[in-house]
């Protein structure tokens, strides 16, 4: 089983390492000869600083959780989404294996929006003060990074909008953080609006 430690584990986006796990004795023994070869090692400052963050693994966890459940609750709700992706809903795909094999969930979520909303999503992000705009997870900062996936996959087929928002939730306010959330949509939603009620209007006058 291989970790990402430098994601949950360290916590602090502060230390690159991974970790590969084996049952195996000779498969491990074999490993380490190999790493040992390549040049692969870890420093004594970065194993400090993961054995740091694993001090307060459980503490960020559930705060970034209890943060993730709260605004996906929110994000279901709103007119301007189409669903929202993340294991432990029951609509989301794979959540049978999620229910098998762990125990939570973490902060991190997919967000995929209505097509009309998609054309605004750029500068709705630069509305955003307490989220950054980033592609990792895990750290102490709250993330938002628009994903394309359609164009980028290539093992399956993806069915759904071409840009999703995944987002990372860190250590912030959680009211922070939702007010972020519905100042964003807020002004995506004013924006479907106002597209519809001009397509409204020009329609009305050709009549």
């Amino acid at each position: 089983m291989t970790e990402a430690l430098t994601k949950y584990i360290s916590g602090h986006s502060d230390v690159l390492m991974g970790s590969i796990t084996v049952a195996s004795e000779q498969l491990f023994n074999a490993l380490k000869a190999t790493m040992g070869r390549a040049g692969i090692g870890v420093s004594p400052d970065d194993a400090s600083l993961v054995l740091r963050g694993m001090e307060t693994l459980g503490v960020r966890m559930k705060h970034a959780h209890d943060g993730a459940t709260a605004m996906i609750n929110w994000f279901r709700g709103h007119p301007a989404v189409e669903r929202v992706l993340y294991p432990a809903l029951p609509s989301s795909p794979g959540h049978e294996f999620w229910k098998r094999d762990f125990l939570g969930a973490s902060g991190v979520f997919s967000v995929e929006l209505v097509p009309e909303a998609l054309p605004h999503v750029p500068e709705a992000l630069n509305t955003l003060e307490t989220f950054a705009i980033g592609a990792s997870w895990g750290g102490t900062r709250s993330l938002v990074a628009p994903m394309p996936v359609k164009s980028n996959r290539s093992a399956t087929t993806w069915s759904g909008q071409d840009l999703l928002l995944r987002f990372s939730v860190g250590l912030e306010s959680h009211d922070d953080l939702m007010a972020d959330l519905e100042k964003m949509l807020a002004q995506i939603q004013a924006r479907i609006d106002d597209e519809r009620f001009g397509k409204e209007n020009i329609r009305q006058s050709m009549l």
